[in-house]
């Protein structure tokens, strides 16, 4: 009976689809809209939620610990994706994405376009026609659910054992992956939730595996070099966070992890001053700023 009902909804939906759209075809050939991107809709967010985060500081409901904290990490993902995204594409935009981030930082506005620019947004002549479609489909929406209502918890419509991932827990992370294996950041996203969870070897496969998608990615050199760490091999963790600064060399990250593995693990004191103060030059709001302070308050000046 399931099944009877879904071929009944997907008929009726192209029927109606197939006679919204008719009128549409008869202009010719148009232009496809371009795909959703992933890459490009995270890096949207993280803008949209920097801005976010500097309104809330203004109106006084973050305070001002909070806001550097949440500030560093959202930075931090958002270069990563402008790294992505000039890796995958060799766009050249990657001063400009930076310059971006780093205007919203110093609580600027990004550059506004030209005026003469052509606008970047028009109305689609599909839009219409989409939402009447949606209407349409959205009307066989109670019949699925009276369908699946009928199934067991957990299981598809088909039967199967089906978890639904949830955001908050890995599984969101590796069926994410799972889908788009050649997506830097999501592999990114996968390695700290693995690494946060103390699966270093799982969260150091997905370091490795965006090495090989983008050798230039800074983060996932940071990101091995403090497993080793970790993992007691703070020779070969300073080596991984300088490939990092090799391509970054402004990096806040590894310029922190650099110093602390010089500091803790390699016993190089005034050589981790140095990189502490790299740290507070290229971030002096960024998350670990107390803590770079205090550490530097009970380290000898350099001679």
């Amino acid at each position: 009976m399931t099944w009877v009902v879904l071929a009944v909804s997907v008929g009726l939906a192209a029927i109606g689809a197939a006679g919204i759209l008719r009128p549409f075809g008869r202009r010719g050939a148009m232009r496809l809209e371009r795909l959703a991107d992933p890459l490009e809709d995270e890096r949207s967010s993280l803008l949209r939620t920097l801005r976010d985060l500097d309104e809330e500081r203004a109106t006084g409901s973050l305070s001002p610990q909070d806001h550097a904290a949440l500030r560093a990490e959202t930075e931090t993902r958002a270069v990563a994706v402008l790294r992505a995204l000039e890796a995958r594409d060799a766009s050249g935009d990657l001063a400009a994405g930076l310059r971006e981030v780093r205007d919203r930082a110093n609580g600027s506005r990004p550059a506004a376009a030209p005026s003469s620019a052509a606008p970047r947004t028009r109305r689609s002549p599909y839009l219409p026609a989409l939402l009447v479609m949606g209407a349409l489909i959205a009307g066989t929406v109670p019949f699925l659910v009276r369908a699946a209502g009928q199934r067991a918890p957990g299981q598809s419509l088909s039967g199967d054992s089906l978890a639904a991932p949830t955001l908050g827990g890995l599984s969101f992370f590796e069926q994410r992956v799972e889908q788009h294996p050649n997506d830097v950041a999501a592999r990114l996203d996968l390695a700290e939730r693995y690494a946060a969870a103390g699966q270093d070897q799982a969260a150091g496969q997905q370091f490795v595996e965006v090495t090989r998608l983008d050798p230039s990615n800074a983060e996932a050199h940071a990101g091995l070099g403090m497993l080793l760490y970790r993992a007691g091999r703070p020779a070969d963790a300073l080596r991984a966070v300088q490939q990092a600064l090799a391509v970054d060399p402004t990096y806040p990250e590894a310029l922190y992890d650099e110093a602390i593995i010089l500091l803790r693990g390699l016993n190089r004191p005034q050589d981790a001053a140095a990189a502490f103060r790299s740290y507070l030059a290229a971030a002096p709001f960024g998350a670990h700023r107390d803590e770079v302070t205090r550490l530097l308050s009970g380290l000898s000046p350099t001679p």
